[in-house]
């Protein structure tokens, strides 16, 4: 999705209500990733579905470059002998960034939910979530701490990279991978994007299927 914001497309309607992807933007983005496909620039195997490791691919010299996370740097310092490094993502109309990372609540029928509130809100004061992110590799969400950087000791200079990065995800985009209803569309997208890069569906009609599937989902 992050190339459809860069492309200054969008999902969703800005109320949420309906789907925006089918415009010359969306089409446009999925013609661009479908041609990666078509022209013999990424394997087969890194599709939507594939099972694959793209990781692999990487380390092992198959691919020249691939589009991830920070997490994946242990891996690489311990896997692969050539020399590698980081960078921003691609953007054209404007910079984007998927989202991502792990969340954690208090359930309504918690036995003790004040106990609970007064953990969560230690655990994301600014003090111990900048030590977890700079023992565990991660990002963090605080955009004070984004600000202010993190003494990361595994590739610090790679990791400011990606915290800044992390700073480009747009507001849309998080509102619709928030919905309820978006791991319905998740699977929508899943599915005519794999029609398209494997198949060869035209980049008009997996737009128009992915809006009929959004939808459907939205009732």
């Amino acid at each position: 999705m992050s190339f459809l914001y860069q492309h200054g497309g969008t999902l969703l309607t800005s109320d949420m209500s309906g789907p925006a992807i089918d415009s010359p933007e969306g089409i446009e983005t999925i013609a661009w990733n479908q041609s990666w496909f078509q022209e013999d620039m990424v394997p087969p195997s890194t599709s939507i579905k594939s099972t694959e490791p793209i990781e692999n691919l990487f380390s092992n010299g198959t691919i020249a470059m691939m589009l991830q996370g920070d997490w994946l740097m242990p891996y690489l310092e311990d896997n692969m002998e050539a020399d590698w490094d980081v960078t921003y993502m691609v953007r054209d109309v404007q910079m984007a960034s998927d989202m991502g990372g792990n969340a954690i609540g208090v359930t309504k029928d918690s036995q003790n939910p004040e106990l609970a509130a007064d953990f969560l809100k230690f655990v994301t004061s600014e003090e111990q979530m900048a030590q977890f992110c700079i023992d565990a590799q991660f990002i963090p969400v605080r955009k004070a701490l984004v600000q202010q950087g993190l003494d990361y000791t595994l590739r610090p200079q790679d990791m400011q990279v990606f915290v800044e990065q992390s700073a480009t995800v747009p507001t849309e985009m998080a509102k619709e991978q928030t919905l309820p209803e978006f791991n319905k569309i998740n699977q929508v997208l899943a599915d005519e994007l794999e029609l398209a890069f494997k198949s060869g569906q035209a980049p008009e009609t997996t737009a128009k299927n992915i809006a009929s599937g959004i939808n459907e989902a939205l009732g």
